[in-house]
């Protein structure tokens, strides 16, 4: 399981899910800053699994 879906399971709200992967450094998508609903869309879409992030 990704880390995503870990701190989501663990009860972690998007907003801080979000913050930490900007704060720890890892890229979104063409290099932009995570925002909470970008992390929402991935959860409900399934696309962390696909393995497209």
């Amino acid at each position: 399981m990704g880390r995503i879906k870990e701190w989501r399971a663990q009860g972690w709200s998007l907003r801080k899910i979000a913050r930490e992967l900007n704060e720890t450094g890892t890229p979104a998508k063409n290099g932009g800053h995570w925002h909470p609903g970008t992390v929402k869309y991935l959860l409900e879409n399934n696309l962390y699994d696909a393995g497209r992030i």
